[in-house]
């Protein structure tokens, strides 16, 4: 059976009840020991001529460098026009320069054992390359190379844009009541993931059955349906997931009732009290 997806409407528990569930620690616990002291490795500090400071910290052991850059901006710094824009620099910055193109960077590198990053920060961008300690000149000639003469082939920024895009449409999910919603939704990004949601009162209104709710949500393109939980029980779940349907149910607080729809095989949780759903899901009590 699939593990279920536990989505916390409140993550905050109330302290009376948090108090109430913390069991007291075994009175007979050996005492703490001695704290050991934090060993700080020694740190070179200098200045070039144009400003930059550089850290060097020496660590003995395997011969291998890494070099970072940070540079001051990140991704709050993106105008508010571009958002992600410090995210699309870090993932081209590498991809090419005036000099070297991506292969041939990759190829310096791995000459000397070496690879090459960026990752952006909330207030810096870290670019980084690792590799043999005798390859040292070679990395940091790569390192400054890309963060000086960076020439962001266009194809390279395009298959970076349509990743970003994949990527947030992987991550996101539209929720709504009405199917007309997640069609236009389907129409302009087929691969978002789209949630129907059904509560008990409307299918009052429409004189609709349960087991109807899966062909709406077929019908309406969703890749998911999300239902109240008294809806649902074994066939429905077996239907959504014939019909490829992740099935999540809201709002589910009762440890029975959390029980039943674990032991039922629905895909998504939504509780206020995600501890408890935790627990059980764990096979607590």
């Amino acid at each position: 059976m699939k593990k279920p997806f536990l989505l916390a409407l409140l993550a905050l528990v109330a302290p009376a009840l948090s108090a109430a569930e913390k069991k007291p620690l075994p009175k007979d616990l050996p005492p703490f020991g001695e704290d050991k002291p934090l060993p700080v490795p020694a740190i070179a500090q200098s200045k070039l001529p144009n400003g930059l400071v550089v850290w060097v910290v020496k660590r003995p052991g395997f011969p291998r460098v890494a070099a970072v850059l940070a540079v001051r901006g990140g991704t709050a710094a993106d105008p508010k026009d571009a958002e992600g824009i410090a995210e699309l620099l870090a993932d081209t910055v590498k991809e090419g320069t005036t000099t070297r193109t991506s292969r041939q960077i990759a190829e310096d590198l791995q000459a000397v054992g070496g690879e090459i990053g960026a990752t952006p920060g909330a207030d810096a961008i870290y670019v980084t390359v690792t590799g043999l300690g005798s390859g040292t000149p070679k990395l940091l000639e790569v390192l400054a190379d890309v963060v000086r003469n960076a020439s962001f082939p266009a194809a390279e920024v395009e298959l970076a844009k349509n990743n970003a895009i994949q990527g947030l449409q992987a991550r996101a999910t539209v929720m709504a009541f009405d199917p007309r919603v997640l069609a236009r939704v389907r129409e302009l990004a087929p691969r978002a993931r789209t949630t129907l949601l059904i509560e008990r009162a409307g299918l009052g209104w429409v004189g609709a059955r349960p087991e109807q709710l899966v062909d709406w949500a077929a019908a309406a393109g969703a890749t998911d349906l999300g239902l109240d939980y008294t809806l649902v029980d074994e066939p429905l779940v077996a239907a959504a997931h014939a019909a490829n349907l992740a099935l999540g149910v809201w709002t589910v607080n009762d440890p029975e009732a959390i029980r039943r729809m674990l032991d039922l095989g629905v895909d998504i949780i939504t509780s206020d009290r995600p501890d408890l759903a935790k627990r059980l899901q764990r096979g607590g009590s």
